[in-house]
């Protein structure tokens, strides 16, 4: 219980919203060229975190980030990570390209030490789907869509959670 009362004060609610997961592919084109657009969220606590990106899996070397590296302060949840792709002129209907991604969070403002930061993983499948359209704009989902609201209730269940605890423990 003292861990508990210890760790309370250093609880995060930390979260990315992705437009595309499995089950949910990204549909492109042979030959497109866009980006989605991730959310980088930090709504509890009053520390500052940086997320730090890479790929686990990325097939055909088709994504990439401009920053890899992004500080997200207190209380933000509208940071956005473009995930670039190109999808090669030759892929065919029905070909899928694997992106695997791990962002992991750290304190910008410790240095040395022990630090326990949270970690995140997701598959971003890209399906591609015949004839390519005459224009591709860039993709409007987002942190807005609806992984941001799954993001946004399971941190106000791990906050009330540790409220709980912190509370029960003041009265005994």
């Amino acid at each position: 219980m003292v861990l508990i009362a210890l760790m309370a004060g250093a609880v995060h609610a930390a979260g990315v919203a992705y437009p595309h997961w499995d089950g949910n592919p990204a549909m492109v084109h042979a030959g497109e060229q866009n980006y989605l657009s991730l959310g980088l969220q930090n709504m509890v606590g009053d520390q500052d975190l940086r997320f730090t990106i890479s790929f686990l899996r990325n097939d055909g070397d088709i994504a990439y980030f401009e920053d890899y590296i992004y500080d997200v302060p207190a209380g933000r949840d509208d940071i956005e990570a473009r995930l670039y792709y190109h999808i090669p002129e030759g892929a065919q209907p029905g070909d899928e390209y694997i992106v695997q991604l791990n962002v992991v969070t750290s304190s910008p403002d410790v240095a040395g030490g022990i630090e326990a930061g949270v970690g995140f993983q997701n598959t971003v499948p890209f399906v591609v789907q015949p004839e390519a359209p005459a224009t591709s704009p860039p993709s409007e989902t987002g942190a807005g869509g609806y992984g941001y609201l799954v993001y946004l209730f399971v941190a106000l269940v791990i906050v009330g959670i540790i409220v709980y605890f912190v509370m029960r423990k003041k009265k005994e």
